[in-house]
C-alpha cells in the first residue's frame, strides 16, 4: 500500500502507522511486559515525534491506549493492545518509543524476536496504531485534531462550543455533574442546549463569545471546566 492509498483508507482513526525497529523487550515482576522501539518511518513523516499529542502513562496517570497491530517483515500480524509509555528522541539512531502491553498474554508477544545489539539491527515490523476511548471504541483522529484548531486557532469560544457537541464531554457530565437530587442523566445533558448553558452558568458568562475577552471567564473555564475533563478523560496537552 503506497502513501496516498494509506492516507485515504486508514483515516480518520489510525493514530499513527509506519515501520518500527524492535529495541528491547522486557518482562519484569514489577513492570510487566513492556517494548521498545525505534521509528523508522512513518506515513507523512515531519520529524516531529508522532506520538508527542498523546499521554504517557506516569505514576498513577494512565496512558493513552491502542489497539495496534505488529506485522514482522516475514510472519502473521499480532493485534494487540498497548498503552503508550513514553518516546523521546535521545537516541543516535533517532525517535523512540515505548509501550506496557496487555497483561492478559501468557507470553510475552515479542519472545522470539530480536531486539537491537551492538552487532545487528532490531527486527523491522510494519505498525498501525488506533486509539482507543474509554468506552473500548476508536477515537475519530480528525475530530481531535478539529477541537485543537479550534481552541488555539479560533478562540475559546469555539473550543467551548465544540465542547458542548463533543460526546467524550457529555459522558463526563453525566458522570461527575448531578442535575438535580442525586440525579446522574446523560439524557438531561443531550438536550435543550444543557452543556452550553451549563458553560455559561459555570463561567458566569451571558454568551460563550466572552471567553474570549474576559479573563476571568477564561480562567475560571480553563480551572473548573477544561481541566477537570480532561483529568478524567486522561488526555495530553490541553485536550
Amino acid at each position: 500500500m503506497n502513501e496516498v492509498t494509506a492516507r485515504k483508507t486508514t483515516m480518520p482513526i489510525v493514530a499513527h502507522q509506519g515501520q518500527l525497529e524492535l529495541l528491547d523487550a522486557r518482562w519484569e515482576l514489577l513492570n510487566g511486559r513492556t517494548v521498545k522501539f525505534r521509528l523508522v518511518e512513518g506515513v507523512a513523516h515531519t520529524g516531529i515525534h508522532p506520538f508527542k499529542q498523546f499521554t504517557r502513562k506516569r505514576g498513577g496517570r494512565v496512558g493513552t491506549r491502542f489497539q495496534v497491530s505488529f506485522a514482522p517483515a516475514n510472519g502473521e500480524p499480532m493485534m494487540m493492545e498497548a498503552m503508550l509509555a513514553g518516546g523521546g528522541e535521545p537516541l543516535a539512531q533517532g525517535q523512540w518509543v515505548k509501550f506496557w502491553l496487555d497483561d492478559e498474554a501468557d507470553h510475552h508477544p515479542f519472545a522470539g524476536y530480536h531486539g537491537r545489539t551492538k552487532d545487528r539491527p532490531g527486527d523491522i515490523f510494519t505498525a498501525v496504531f488506533v486509539e482507543i476511548d474509554d468506552d473500548e471504541t476508536p477515537v475519530d483522529q480528525v475530530a481531535q485534531a478539529r477541537l485543537e484548531k479550534a481552541r488555539h486557532k479560533q478562540g475559546l469560544s469555539n473550543y467551548a462550543a465544540l465542547l458542548s457537541h463533543n460526546p467524550n464531554f457529555l459522558r463526563y457530565l453525566a458522570e461527575k455533574v448531578e442535575v438535580g437530587g442525586g440525579l446522574h442523566s446523560t439524557e438531561w445533558w443531550d438536550q435543550d442546549d444543557h452543556i452550553a448553558r451549563f458553560i455559561r452558568w459555570k463561567c458566569e458568562v451571558g454568551s460563550r463569545s466572552e471567553l474570549d475577552s474576559n479573563a476571568i471567564a477564561a480562567a475560571t473555564f480553563h480551572e473548573e471546566i477544561r481541566q477537570p475533563f480532561r483529568d478524567w478523560y486522561g488526555v495530553s496537552g490541553d485536550g
